[in-house]
């Protein structure tokens, strides 16, 4: 039994000790990743709008630009996404008003918060004049608020007296002005994108020559409409609201 004891020790020894020297990181597998032999496919890239992804520092430039102006503009009545394409070219464009679209590179031209602040007001110029035209012309006259009726002496006349002739002469002049003001906003056209876009930029505090400096910029940007033409295409584009 001792002899069996000394030759066990003997044999299992020299394997033990061997396995010490064996490689932990050697590359045995008993069961393939993918079984079937096929390599699995990579991890798709961060898209947006089936594009890649800018670079999350443009992003937040253009995002915080841009809601620094609807901040400082609430008559504007919108409230787009800014969305940033990471291609070189410079492109800009809307869809409906949802989104306000650039490319990485157009971003890249703009040398300060400035230039880039009025890019993005110009688009917005232009949304907001598209939708202007679309909706109801009613809607772009001012709130109807009719002049306070304020009795004075006798023409008060108790709780039920008569009314007071002045004030249905400031409300009839009232009505004839909101008529009239119907009337122009129905046949005339659509708000100037520009005028609108001057108006946008100098109320969040910037000059409104910034938007003769994008001038070349926006001419460039002008030229490329390949995201524009996939993008804005029948199926792809929002209505709006």
């Amino acid at each position: 039994m001792g002899r069996m004891v000394a030759w066990s020790v003997l044999l299992v020894g020299p394997l033990f000790l061997a396995g010490c020297f064996f490689d932990e990181d050697a590359n045995i597998s008993l069961v393939q990743d993918n079984p079937f032999g096929h390599p699995s496919p990579p991890a798709p890239s961060p898209t947006i709008a089936g594009k890649v992804a800018p670079n999350v520092a443009v992003a937040v430039r253009v995002d915080q630009a841009g809601q620094a102006i609807l901040a400082a503009n609430p008559q504007i009545g919108m409230k787009p996404s800014f969305v940033v394409i990471g291609a070189p070219q410079a492109e800009v464009f809307h869809r409906g008003t949802s989104e306000l679209i650039l490319t990485e590179g157009l971003v890249n031209k703009c040398a300060t918060s400035g230039q880039l602040s009025a890019v993005l007001c110009q688009e917005l110029g232009k949304m907001a004049s598209e939708h202007e035209a679309l909706v109801n012309p009613q809607a772009r006259v001012p709130e109807r608020i009719t002049p306070m009726e304020v009795r004075v002496g006798n023409d008060g006349g108790g709780a039920f007296g008569p009314a007071d002739q002045v004030y249905r002469a400031e409300l009839g002049m009232y009505e004839k002005e909101y008529k009239k003001k119907v009337t122009e906003a129905a046949s005339g056209p659509a708000p100037d994108p520009m005028v609108l876009a001057r108006a946008y930029l100098t109320k969040t505090g910037y000059a409104a020559t910034e938007l003769d400096a994008v001038a070349p910029i926006l001419r460039e940007a002008g030229e490329n409409r390949s995201f524009a033409k996939q993008m804005l295409a029948p199926s792809a584009a929002p209505a709006v609201p």
